[in-house]
């Protein structure tokens, strides 16, 4: 391409003509060869400019989110004392580490006012449930997180969230979460026993589920929500330092908790926890990079003098 453009630079005199012939096919020839080479730059670009897009996260991505805790149905008095102490822990550190302001925290526990929380009814669990659907399609839509922490159970047909009044079954939540915006990010931590269960009803797009157990395995209470909570306040979970905990950091550090607890109570390790962030249905134990990388986006920025 550069010889041909010299060429027609240096012509020889002749007759004018043959000139404007030579002229002609030297142009042509030189249009012959630049075309292919500009489509070729031109597809890399677009190329180029696709991944860029698709790796970037959007803004909503790393903002901070708005938050829900539903604690269900404790049990009796020493369960009722330690789902508190979980469900208190969690709160506060959103707040004290995390920076989660009071208007958008927002928790259910068990029967009665309990820490001047509302009572997690199935009133007021369907009411929060249209609440996070409704702010996935806000102008200005930020990421959710919710967190299920207390009992549930599961026959071979469904799994169901202990609360006061009828228990939801996941087929059900499935269906009430089904008009979320995709392009929002929604993070569904599922603590409970038969957590497992519940994956496949909630999992989707712009969605990361993890479940403390598979859907074959637990059907006893879980220690995940306790470890998960130790996890969340302890400063060595920002693993990369980077002042953000993103699921995937909270994820491994819970695996490691619980591993060790179970260890440390000389008991076989009966949950193992499960990781969606693709929303293909598939949860795993061990994801690979297509749940690592979106489970590794969605973060929570750890607050300054906090």
């Amino acid at each position: 391409m550069f010889y041909t453009m010299l060429t027609i630079g240096w012509l020889p005199p002749g007759s004018g003509r043959w000139n404007r012939h030579l002229v002609k096919y030297l142009r042509n020839t030189a249009a012959y060869l630049i075309r292919p080479w500009t489509a070729c730059i031109v597809c890399v670009g677009l190329l180029l400019g696709t991944a860029a897009a698709q790796d970037a996260p959007s803004a909503a991505t790393h903002a901070q989110p708005l938050v829900w805790i539903f604690t269900g149905l404790p049990g009796d008095v020493e369960h009722l004392m330690r789902f508190s102490e979980t469900a208190d822990l969690i709160h506060q550190t959103l707040q004290t580490r995390f920076g989660i302001t009071k208007n958008d925290l927002r928790m259910l526990f068990g029967e009665g006012d309990w820490g001047g929380h509302e009572p997690c009814t199935r009133a007021n669990f369907d009411d929060e449930i249209g609440r996070i659907v409704e702010a996935t399609r806000s102008p200005d839509a930020r990421p959710i997180w919710v967190f299920f922490v207390g009992h549930a159970n599961s026959n071979d047909r469904d799994a169901f969230f202990n609360i006061g009044g009828p228990d939801p079954s996941a087929r059900a939540l499935g269906k009430a979460l089904r008009k979320t915006r995709t392009t929002v990010p929604l993070v569904l931590w599922l603590t409970t026993a038969a957590s497992g269960k519940f994956v496949k009803h909630l999992t989707g797009p712009g969605r990361v589920v993890v479940a403390a157990c598979a859907d074959d395995v637990e059907d006893n209470e879980t220690e995940f929500p306790h470890v998960l909570a130790q996890a969340m306040a302890a400063p060595g979970t920002d693993a990369n330092a980077d002042g953000f905990v993103s699921v995937l950091e909270l994820f491994v550090a819970v695996k490691a908790g619980l591993k060790e607890s179970y260890e440390n109570e000389d008991l076989i390790q009966t949950e193992r926890p499960l990781l969606d962030g693709d929303g293909d249905g598939q949860a795993t134990a061990t994801p690979a990079q297509t749940d690592a990388a979106p489970a590794g986006n969605v973060r929570l920025t750890i607050t300054p003098n906090q």
